[in-house]
């Protein structure tokens, strides 16, 4: 997603088999609305707001999202 996220080269990289690493809940709504998988999402952060996450709980199928919580200590 940071090095391009054209959603015809989403559609590429999916069919081509990769999974995405998403840093942002807007990224992943990026790559669903390429009509990803969502088992193929993972959400790296290391600050999630209650309000990205209730933007989460809205996406659909954002129950096999992976959420990774990461820290930069």
């Amino acid at each position: 997603m940071k090095a391009l996220s054209n959603i015809s080269v989403l559609k590429i990289f999916d069919r081509e088999g990769l999974h995405f690493d998403c840093s942002s809940v807007y990224e992943i709504m990026r790559v669903m609305r390429a009509g990803i998988n969502p088992e193929k999402i993972e959400l790296v952060s290391q600050e999630l707001t209650r309000d990205q996450l209730q933007i989460l709980k809205k996406i659909a199928g954002n129950e096999k999202v992976k959420i990774i919580a990461s820290s930069s200590k």
